[in-house]
């Protein structure tokens, strides 16, 4: 689907595969994910079906600058794009992994069942320990520009980390106590968290 200011019309894909994830970069270059290792990419106004080394399900996709971008999904899958192909990147968990977000692209968090939280830093991705820990699955990230990271994930759970550096996460209250599914930046003072049960 594709809001044109003034509503939402549909637009052909070139998949009948499930698709769970959409990002786009600061160039317009788009990408969207899904089942089977679905990868769809957009350029000058057109969706085309790239192939990935992969068939577990993508949930996660981030765009970059500089047409670079990077995927996550089951069985802690990580993919990055060099600009021709998607790369299978080392896997330091096995966990489901459902979000991935940052302020650039070796700076980048992802997360998924189990608490399981990892950091992208130095070209590597490591587990990030310094978390209130849980064994809930973490379902949503968005950062900003200065570092700062909202985590949502089951039963309500909310984690805030305020920039670069050692600061560790700490757990927020959201006000409710169904998944949180989604998170988005609107400016620098405004975040949202949408999910189960129309929280």
């Amino acid at each position: 689907l594709q809001w044109n200011g003034l509503g939402w019309s549909p637009i052909q894909s070139p998949t009948s595969e499930d698709l769970f994830a959409i990002s786009f970069g600061p160039t317009n270059i788009g990408w969207a994910v899904g089942a089977g290792g679905t990868t769809l990419r957009f350029v000058d106004g057109t969706w085309t079906r790239i192939d990935t080394p992969v068939k577990q399900t993508l949930r996660a996709v981030w765009a970059g600058p500089d047409d670079t971008a990077w995927s996550v999904g089951d069985g802690g899958i990580i993919l990055r794009w060099d600009g021709s192909q998607w790369l299978s990147e080392e896997q330091p968990v096995n966990q489901d992994l459902h979000a991935i977000h940052g302020p650039h692209q070796d700076w980048l968090w992802a997360c998924g069942t189990n608490g399981t939280l990892l950091l992208h830093r130095y070209g590597k991705w490591q587990a990030f320990q310094d978390n209130p820990g849980t064994s809930v699955t973490l379902r949503s990230i968005t950062s900003d520009e200065n570092g700062a990271v909202w985590i949502g994930g089951d039963h309500g759970l909310l984690w805030h980390k305020s920039g670069f550096g050692s600061s560790p996460f700490d757990a927020v209250l959201s006000g409710t106590t169904e998944g949180i599914h989604a998170l988005s930046r609107q400016h620098g003072r405004q975040f949202w968290g949408v999910g189960t049960k129309g929280a």
